[in-house]
């Protein structure tokens, strides 16, 4: 099977693979994902592993590649960031009586970081304000629907609100926008 024949064939439908999995993950764009499945795609021809596949079954290949690819990278950045809860509560940070430490540079981040969480806590519902709280305390989707006797979808579903919403208060401090209330 030729490359170029099988892209110039199937490039209308993995690029709609590519937009439609760009629309859940705000880091990656349209044309990473698409050039990062043509790569998958040029490398399944080149081993000849594509040679007796219908049309079908390499789009859907290359729809479970792209999502695992998306989860493999979602992993590497989660394990390379921190955790806003670990920032606010690193007791290198603070002195015991909960003043700033010495260090100016530390002292302003943890100021940053408390008037944040004020402002997206000031225009979340009281609800989406508990589960705010819950995920700044690393708590499942699963564990936080059981304290509150709701589905784990319903919780996707409330942070999904809540994100929107932290959008907002981003679009405000960078471009000046106003924000919504409760």
């Amino acid at each position: 099977m030729d490359f170029e024949d099988l892209v110039n064939r199937m490039s209308p439908k993995l690029k709609a693979i590519a937009k439609k999995l760009n629309g859940r993950f705000t880091f990656f764009d349209e044309d990473d994902l698409y050039q990062e499945t043509l790569i998958h795609v040029w490398q399944k021809c080149k081993d000849e592993e594509l040679s007796d596949k219908t049309d079908s079954y390499i789009l859907q290949g290359c729809f479970f590649f792209l999502k695992n690819y998306i989860r493999v990278v979602c992993k590497k950045i989660d394990a390379q960031s921190v955790s806003l809860n670990t920032i606010i509560n690193n007791e290198d940070n603070r002195l015991e009586e909960g003043v700033f430490a010495e260090d100016p540079d530390k002292q302003f981040g943890l100021i940053m970081v408390d008037i944040l969480v004020e402002d997206i806590l000031a225009c979340l519902t009281k609800r989406e304000g508990e589960v705010f709280l819950l995920t700044l305390k690393e708590l499942t989707t699963r564990e936080i629907g059981s304290r509150f006797g709701i589905s784990h979808a319903m919780v996707v579903k409330i942070q999904k609100r809540i994100r929107t919403k932290c959008k907002m208060i981003k679009d405000e401090i960078v471009e000046g926008k106003r924000l919504p209330k409760k």
